[in-house]
């Protein structure tokens, strides 16, 4: 029998610790969305921790950010309590489709 995901926390506007993690993965959000964005700004966000296991959780990070001209959603995964400092992984990035 697999265990469900936990809902997405409230939504929230962004803290300097999400702006942190968006900071930390702008390689990756430009190798996955093929651009060359310098500044990623974090509007808004949600949170859920998932367990992975008895000992580890991860708590998943769904941000509504914003490049130049473009929004995005990303998610992003980083341990509860990293044993030792460790970068963020971006999970998902995608433009928000414009009218």
């Amino acid at each position: 029998m697999s265990e469900e995901t936990p809902p997405w926390g409230p939504i929230n506007p962004a803290t300097p610790k999400v702006q942190d993690l968006c900071n930390q993965v702008l390689p990756d959000i430009n190798i996955q969305l093929d651009r060359k964005f310098k500044v990623v700004t974090a509007k808004k966000y949600r949170e859920k921790t998932v367990k992975r296991n008895q000992v580890k959780s991860h708590i998943y990070y769904k941000i509504l950010a914003k490049a130049q001209d473009d929004y995005m959603i990303l998610v992003i995964e980083k341990p509860e309590k990293p044993e030792k400092p460790e970068k963020p992984d971006l999970k998902e990035a995608e433009f928000l489709p414009t009218k």
